[in-house]
């Protein structure tokens, strides 16, 4: 009987097929065991063919009974059993006899089934003897026939079991007469019930369809939804052998579909979703199986860039990658087509897979590929040279090599070899980086056991690249044909040619400490790049380094010239000194009078730091290097520059002494030189504003006699005239007249000057000689008229021995010629006669008090007469225009007036014969002398108001012991003029006139010194020589102009608040 065995053994003939197709050594090796089988089932077809006869019997036995379409039906289903195990009989190997028995059977299992149909049609076996039938008649070729009764079959009958099975087999039908549509349409039942067994038969058949019909997209989702029901079923662990049998058989087929719905629409079914489809089915050797076919597919299509794409995605979901044989496939394609940029990709995807896994079968193969590659690139680049395509294929090979790395053990000699002959391709186009790197990559790389020719060895490599990358960094400029030693920095290069730069000088320290060679050449030569690069100190280091290491060698001389050039353009001249000492001291050099240079180079350059820090002012720093110079290069012919910088830097460091010290020992080493007299000059002139008065004077005498010839008239005059002077300053009475007599000093042109001093001088020594006396009467009257009235002062001293009628010259003098006189020399004149004067009129007050007065006219007249005498030489004391004498001669005369007036008071009266008699005469006595003295007291009182009035004046004149703070503070402005405070102020103190008036006339020439600050100072000398009353007119002037004075103001203010004298 034909029951659900027979039915299954027919449809799973796709399951049969597509296991013998995916595993065709399975097949071998069961093919005794399906013999066996074979004999068995021909066995059971003998056995059921008597039972077809025995049931034949039956169906004729019950011919038109209600029993006949039941006995038919059993009858068709036993011979549809029979041809079924026929079939397996009939198509296994020389079996074709048996086909055609097979199809009889077929055949005659139809016939009871027609039977049914045409007799029986309501009958209960009509509807599953119109399936069979349709079934055999699908096996027998029939497919019209077929179609419509499996059509019909379905359409009466859609619940029925037998329902699922004829679809299938209406889908069959469908596809084989190109009706995909119907195909589609008639699983959808099917195809809409998951739990069915048929359920994944069905989505592969509508897959097929779909895709026939040329609905691709459609056609990969049913291959997606297929792959979750086995994924599915997997999980849930009830997939079975006729699913994994359909899984297996339907991943042949997946390929073809997804490529297919990918052309029709990319966008939506990229490489992406069919990567996932495949994956969905598989991950292992099956997702491979499908991976490669769709790699093939592409690569027939020639879809390039799919296909590299497809790659990808494949690399990235394969982690075991076991993909070797389809990118080898790949490699071989774009080595074939010449697309080398493919080629590079394809390789380091094989050599990620070989490098995980080097004894691959495929790996020799594929490193093959590689240098057959790799041989190509390389007569590319020569082949064209200068172009892109040369580039592209330099780039390309540089790629390809670094993957055969990879794929290669370290030791691989064609690493070594590869690399050499690109190294030479390169260099022998001039491509000189290019070349270095190759070069270098071989040295870098080198290790034991490389099987090289002897013309590859990492010495070799060395030089060549050291070589290649000289002439690289020559022809971009890196290394200058010329170089422009400067002070600052280069511009700069980029970051590639300063790394180039850099490699190039690592490369020659290794190759000279490695392979024992010297390469100075090369040394030098990146030492000037580094220098032109901007690398300044780093190119001067290397340079001395190199001079001193080997002084003999061809490039010493060059190296140790740019390090000193180098310092002199930034004159930085302490490390030229340094480093042209350094140089000066080693020996052996290739130029043979190099050290000898180079030791005038650092004298040269030690002076220049003395002259620098000279002229930024710098002195003491100027002064300690030109000392210094002097010390280290006596001979130099730059010693008296050296010196004169030394002094003067002691000169403007305010370092007095030793600028002295210095200018006198350059004279003295030096006398011949123009500098000397210049350095005499300085002396005198820092002695002259120290007011060191001696010292200067006799700096100035040492000019005068080393510039003897070559000192102008004019000059010489200025010189000898500041000699006279300063002897004058110092007050020295001696020096005076030495210096002030004879010819050596005193020329015509300065007689006067000479003869003031010789004033001064008398004045100062004040001899009290009758010779000197008699010189200072003498020429009070024939001096001239500045002099006269000095001459007079020292007459007017030793009056006690002259003439009276000569004193009263020489107050006459004074008085006439006062204005004549040089205000500074007037205070010299002052101080004597506020003394002398006084004392004078005191003793001639005294004498004419010495005259007795009686009762007698003889001696009254006598009286008159003397008192007459004497207020005629106070009146001449009075012409003398010094408000303290005026007020002294006044009180003499008002005494004397007021002696005279007491003396006739004093008279005794007569006495008379009575007590009555005297009284009478002493009154009438009174009374005659009341009357008699009278116009004496009238006058007295009036020369009593005058003298008050000098009193008064010259008690509010100025007190100098209330201002002498101006001498305490500076002066003004900044400006510390010490000296002339200090000199000045101790002169005064010391009674030194001669140099009060030396420092007076100093201080109105003197810059820096306001004039109202020199007037307040010759006011308080006035004060403190006796002329009070004028230096409080001259202070008072004084303070209208403080000129920025703060010691001024300060004095000013105290003098406003003071009282005066008195």
């Amino acid at each position: 009987m034909l029951n659900k065995q027979s039915s299954s053994s027919i449809f799973l003939r796709q399951f049969v097929l597509a296991l013998l197709i995916a595993s065709p050594t399975a097949f071998a090796a069961d093919k005794a065991e399906e013999t066996t089988d074979r004999v068995v089932d021909q066995a059971a077809v003998d056995m059921q063919d008597e039972a077809d006869r025995d049931l034949a019997l039956l169906v004729k036995r019950y011919q038109g009974t209600k029993r006949e379409p039941e006995m038919l039906l059993r009858l068709a289903e036993l011979r549809l059993e029979i041809a079924d195990g026929m079939f397996r009989v009939a198509y296994g190997p020389g079996e074709t006899g048996l086909k055609k028995a097979y199809r009889a059977k077929l055949a005659a299992g139809i016939l009871p089934l027609s039977r049914i149909l045409s007799a029986y049609g309501r009958s209960e076996q009509a509807p599953r003897a119109l399936y069979l039938r349709g079934k055999a008649e699908k096996e027998l070729g029939q497919s019209k026939a077929a179609v419509k009764d499996l059509e019909k079959f379905l359409a009466a009958n859609p619940k029925r079991d037998e329902a699922p099975v004829a679809a299938m087999a209406i889908a069959d039908l469908s596809i084989d007469s190109r009706n995909y549509a119907r195909a589609v349409s008639v699983l959808n039942g099917l195809a809409a019930n998951p739990k069915h067994s048929l359920y994944p038969n069905a989505l592969s058949k509508r897959a097929w369809a779909l895709q026939a019909d040329g609905r691709h997209e459609s056609a990969a989702a049913e291959m997606a939804r297929l792959a979750a029901v086995f994924k599915a079923r997997a999980g849930a662990k009830t997939l079975s052998a006729a699913d994994a049998a359909l899984r297996e058989a339907v991943q042949n087929d997946v390929p073809g579909i997804a490529y297919m719905a990918h052309q029709a629409n990319a966008k939506k079914f990229n490489l992406l979703a069919v990567n996932a489809l495949f994956r969905s089915f598989d991950t292992g050797e099956g997702y491979q199986a499908m991976a490669i076919k769709f790699a093939d597919h592409l690569r027939t299509a020639d879809l390039n860039a799919d296909l590299r794409a497809w790659k990808a995605i494949v690399l990235k979901s394969d982690p075991s990658r076991k993909s070797l044989e389809m990118l080898i496939g790949i490699l071989e394609y774009d080595l074939e087509r010449a697309a080398y940029l493919d080629v590079v990709k394809d390789s380091s995807d094989v050599a990620d897979i070989i490098a995980a896994n080097p004894e691959h079968p495929e790996a020799e193969h594929a490193r093959k590929l590689v240098v057959k590659a790799a041989d190509k690139l390389t007569k590319r680049i020569t082949d064209y040279k200068k172009t892109t395509a040369s580039t592209e294929a330099e780039r390309n090979l540089g790629q390809l090599l670094v993957s055969f790395d990879r794929m290669t053990s370290a030791n691989d000699a064609r690493r070594f070899g590869l690399r050499w002959n690109l190294a030479e391709t390169h260099f022998a186009l001039e491509q000189y980086a290019q070349a270095s790197n190759a070069y270098r990559w071989i040295a870098a790389n080198w290790v034991n056991g490389v099987n090289a020719p002897a013309t590859i060895s990492p010495k070799a490599a060395r030089a060549q690249a050291i070589e290649a990358r000289f002439q690289s960094l020559r022809a971009s400029g890196v290394i200058p044909e010329d170089l422009e030693v400067g002070a600052k920095a280069g511009k700069g290069l980029s970051a590639a040619n300063l790394a180039s730069l850099r490699e190039f000088v690592a490369w020659t320290v290794e190759s000279e400490k490695l392979d024992g060679v010297a390469l100075e050449h090369y040394d030098f030569e990146a030492t000037r790049a580094l220098y032109a690069a901007g690398f300044q100190d780093e190119a001067l280091g290397r340079a001395k380094a190199l001079a001193l290491g080997n002084p003999r060698g061809q490039f010493s001389v060059g190296a140790a010239s740019l390090v000193v050039d180098t310092w002199i353009a930034r004159k930085r001249w302490d490390a030229v000194e340094a480093e042209a000492r350094a140089f000066a001291a080693a020996s052996g050099w290739a130029t043979k009078d190099f050290g000898h240079k180079m030791l005038v180079q650092a004298a040269a350059a030690k002076f220049k730091r003395a002259e620098i820090a000279f002229a930024a002012k710098d002195y003491p720093t100027a002064g300690v290097q030109a000392r210094e110079f002097r010390s280290t290069y006596p001979n130099s012919n730059l010693s008296l520059d050296a010196m004169g910088i030394a002094c003067n830097s002691d000169l403007n460091q305010g370092a007095l002494d030793a600028a002295v010290s210095c200018f006198s020992d350059l004279a003295s080493e030096f006398p011949k030189a123009k500098a000397a007299v210049q350095a005499l000059r300085t002396v005198a002139r820092i002695e002259d504003d120290r007011l060191h008065f001696s010292a200067a004077a006799a700096a100035y005498a040492k000019v005068l006699r080393a510039s003897r010839s070559s000192m102008s008239a004019s000059e010489s005059m200025a010189v000898r005239k500041r000699i006279l002077l300063l002897a004058r300053a110092e007050g020295d009475a001696g020096k005076m007249e030495a210096v002030s007599s004879g010819k050596q000093f005193c020329a015509p042109k300065l007689e006067k000057v000479c003869d003031m001093n010789l004033a001064l001088a008398a004045l100062i020594r004040d001899d009290s000689s009758a010779g000197a006396v008699s010189r200072a009467y003498s020429r009070m009257e024939r001096a001239s008229a500045e002099l006269r009235s000095i001459w007079a002062t020292l007459a007017l001293d030793h009056a006690n021995y002259a003439d009276p009628r000569a004193v009263d010259r020489a107050l006459k003098v004074l008085a006439s010629t006062w204005k004549a006189t040089d205000p500074s020399v007037q205070y010299f004149l002052i101080a004597r006669l506020t003394k002398s004067v006084p004392a004078l009129l005191e003793r001639d007050r005294k004498a004419v008090q010495s005259i007795e007065v009686l009762a007698n006219e003889a001696t009254i007249t006598r009286r008159m007469r003397a008192l007459t005498a004497f207020e005629n030489r106070t009146n001449l004391a009075v012409a003398v225009p010094v408000n303290a004498v005026r007020a002294v001669s006044q009180n003499e005369l008002f005494l004397a007036y007021s002696d005279l007036i007491s003396d006739l008071r004093a008279i005794p009266a007569p006495k008379g014969p009575t007590k009555q008699a005297t009284a009478a005469m002493t009154a009438e006595q009174n009374r005659l002398i009341a009357g008699f003295v009278q116009p004496f007291v009238l006058k007295s009182r009036k020369i009593r108001d005058a003298s008050l009035a000098f009193e008064m004046k010259e008690k509010r004149g100025l007190d100098p012991d209330t201002v002498d703070g101006l001498w305490d503070r500076p002066i003004a402005g900044g400006v510390n003029q010490a000296a002339l405070r200090t000199e000045w102020a101790k002169a005064i103190r010391d009674g030194n006139w001669s140099r009060v008036a030396f420092l007076s006339n100093e201080a109105a020439e003197m810059k820096g010194v306001p004039s109202g600050w020199s007037k307040a100072a010759r006011a308080i000398t006035l004060a403190t020589a006796g002329a009070a009353a004028e230096a409080k007119t001259v202070f008072t002037d004084a303070c209208r102009d403080t000129g920025g004075s703060s010691s001024l103001r300060d004095a000013c203010r105290v003098s406003v608040r003071g009282k005066g004298r008195g």
